[in-house]
């Protein structure tokens, strides 16, 4: 391999094949132009090179590109059930790989463990990160808040009148006083409250 000085000019196919392999760099691919034990030197779907320290690499494959790879983990991604993942993890800190070993019953293929890293990273109400690839479920009671937490918001974001109605009886402790308002109010404005 020619020195750093003199390969300024060469193109990454001067590199030997053994050195153009695909990373996963943080839900990212790109395409290894060089390697030393700490580092890597890499090229970006969008043609940028840098340089990525070998610590934050997640997962290294050689097939498929790595557009082809996020573009597979996703549609894979969709299918896993989440709640059953969250039910098969263990109640310990685990790396995603483990897990997809354990969810897939074999060592999985890039796509396979690609796809676990994206529905992990895709779910943090189910599964909190604590490091790079690494997560942990969350416990049961804080999921089950989180998750009604998750409901009311959507239920309010849909029916603002009555999320409205709700602050009102927060605020007064009386449900009578809500209701005749949102009755009163019509179907097209908002209302905002604010502590006196």
């Amino acid at each position: 391999m020619p020195n750093a000085a003199s390969s300024l000019g060469t193109r990454v196919t001067a590199l030997p094949v053994s050195l153009r392999r695909r990373l996963f760099l943080s839900l990212t691919g790109a395409t290894v132009l060089g390697a030393t034990e700490a580092s890597y030197q890499v090229e970006l779907a969008s043609g940028k090179r840098t340089k990525v320290k070998a610590t934050h690499v997640l997962l290294a494959f050689d097939q498929p590109s790595p557009a082809q790879l996020l573009q597979q983990a996703s549609e894979a991604a969709e299918t896993i059930d989440i709640d059953f993942l969250w039910e098969c993890a263990p109640q310990d800190e685990f790396a995603f790989a483990d897990l997809a070993r354990e969810y897939f019953g074999h060592p999985p293929n890039a796509v396979e463990a690609a796809s676990i890293l994206l529905r992990l990273h895709g779910a943090p109400v189910y599964f909190h990160r604590k490091g790079r690839g690494r997560y942990r479920p969350a416990q049961p009671d804080i999921l089950k808040a989180a998750l009604a937490a998750a409901r009311t918001a959507a239920a309010a974001e849909s029916n603002p009148l009555a999320a409205n109605a709700a602050a009102v009886t927060r605020a007064t402790g009386t449900p009578e006083t809500s209701a005749a308002l949102s009755a009163s109010i019509p179907a097209s404005s908002t209302l905002r409250i604010s502590a006196v």
